[in-house]
């Protein structure tokens, strides 16, 4: 209840960026009316997606509708392990060994429960004025940052333009396209400040469910696949984990799809291997693609 009232003192007095560096079990209808209300005053509200490796449908506000959610990447360019993970991330930053101001007689990590932290060792500098620290609540500020940034060049922006210029200018990592544990990508602060703010692209896989279409077995596909000028989307299909040759399905998929059923895959196709990789790539209308994909492992 103080997290919700805190998002709405916030959104009320003029608040544009709004960052919560904080996870609960449970969402609660609380803090989603909270966050409706922040949205419907304009405010961006950018999230930790959590570090306790698990999947962010379980985290609040992480796994909630409305909000930017941001995983924590380590020094190599890759999730750090400790990250929450799911469909809900939208994004990566630095979250690893990150220095920053410390509260005038605190010691942070001191302060979370089932942390493995020797007291006042992220404490730093001569005056002790500074804290390091991992986690997606150091990751979180940045992306908050770099929309606070956008916002004093361009404060016309709405949030969901702020939105697109952070999400669709990001650096690929990990699994190539949008993927659960690194969302659109690595936080691009250089490339968010020029980026379009009308242009949105993206693509995401999203399960798969065994049905039957006129008596016959059919593997139907869920996904997202929506641009602000959609060109069409394509389906591949490669064996095992990693293809080296996919197989291009003839059919174009030129109607956005908003999390819900892409396309029905005729259970022939899937002969000859138990392991698949189901790949979407679709097209913007400038030429432009994102993909994602999907392993299947069949029974």
């Amino acid at each position: 209840s103080h997290v919700a009232e805190a998002i709405a003192y916030a959104a009320d007095n003029g608040a544009r960026v709004i960052n919560l560096s904080l996870a609960g079990r449970d969402p609660t209808t609380m803090e989603k009316l909270a966050i409706e209300h922040a949205r419907s005053k304009g405010a961006l509200i950018v999230v930790a997606a959590g570090n306790s490796a698990q999947k962010t449908d379980k985290f609040a506000p992480a796994g909630m509708p409305g909000v930017v959610t941001v995983t924590a990447s380590d020094q190599r360019d890759r999730r750090a392990g400790f990250s929450n993970w799911g469909p809900a991330v939208d994004i990566a930053a630095p979250g690893i060994d990150v220095l920053s101001l410390r509260g005038r007689n605190t010691d942070l990590l001191s302060f979370i429960r089932d942390v493995d932290y020797e007291i006042g060792k992220g404490i730093v500098g001569k005056n002790r004025a500074y804290f390091r620290a991992s986690g997606t609540s150091f990751a979180a500020p940045i992306v908050a940052g770099t929309a606070s940034l956008i916002l004093s060049k361009r404060p016309e922006l709405k949030a969901d333009q702020v939105r697109n210029m952070l999400l669709n200018s990001t650096r690929d990592i990990d699994t190539p396209g949008i993927d659960n544990y690194s969302g659109f990508g690595l936080l691009n602060a250089t490339a968010a400040l020029t980026a379009d703010p009308d242009y949105h692209l993206e693509g995401r896989l999203s399960g798969v469910k065994v049905t039957k279409v006129k008596g016959r077995p059919v593997l139907r596909l869920f996904g997202r696949m929506v641009a602000n000028d959609l060109a069409k989307g394509n389906i591949y299909l490669g064996k095992g984990k990693n293809p080296e040759q996919w197989l291009k399905l003839k059919i174009d998929l030129t109607k956005p799809v908003n999390n819900g059923p892409l396309l029905d895959l005729p259970s022939q196709l899937f002969k000859g291997a138990k392991q698949w990789t189901i790949r979407l790539i679709v097209t913007h209308k400038d030429g432009s693609t994102r993909e994602a994909r999907f392993k299947l492992t069949l029974g």
